[in-house]
């Protein structure tokens, strides 16, 4: 009776692991319900990248522990060429009063604010197409309505 018992509990166990996986994505609608669960959120983005089954398992034994880790990861990844518009884009997207557009962050970079002189307008650092900016911030800012918000 126990041994029974015991590989019912296997096999249900084995079921809701395989399940687990199957279903990332309708974890991954909860967690984006409860901003308290960004860390999942994260998580799930990076398990969205595996293409397989093997390269999903080694995913799962590489995941960050912490939210802070998951960010370092993900500036990290960032293109360091870009690195600070992504640090512009960032930052403006943090101390903004109102919500903003995607072209009015895109059209942050060219405000040099580094200038010796005090800030400087610098046209030439124009985003030909704004929504480039998207691409530099990655999975920390999201775009709804057409305007951007930190994730």
């Amino acid at each position: 009776m126990m041994k029974k018992f015991e590989e019912k509990s296997k096999q249900s166990w084995q079921s809701m692991q395989m399940g687990r996986k199957l279903h990332l994505s309708y974890f991954g609608i909860i967690a984006y319900i409860f901003p308290r669960f960004r860390w999942v959120v994260l998580q799930l983005s990076e398990l969205e990248r595996c293409l397989n089954p093997q390269e999903m398992m080694a995913q799962l034994k590489d995941l960050p522990e912490g939210l802070d880790d998951i960010y370092n990861r993900i500036l990290k990844k960032a293109d360091l060429k870009y690195h600070a518009h992504t640090m512009i884009f960032l930052q403006w997207l943090a101390f903004c009063e109102r919500p903003m557009s995607i072209a009015e962050i895109a059209e942050a970079i060219t405000i040099d604010l580094d200038s010796e002189d005090g800030p400087v307008f610098n046209p030439k650092n124009r985003y030909t197409n704004p929504q480039n900016m998207l691409m530099r911030c990655s999975s920390l800012v999201s775009e709804s309505k057409g305007t951007v918000s930190l994730i």
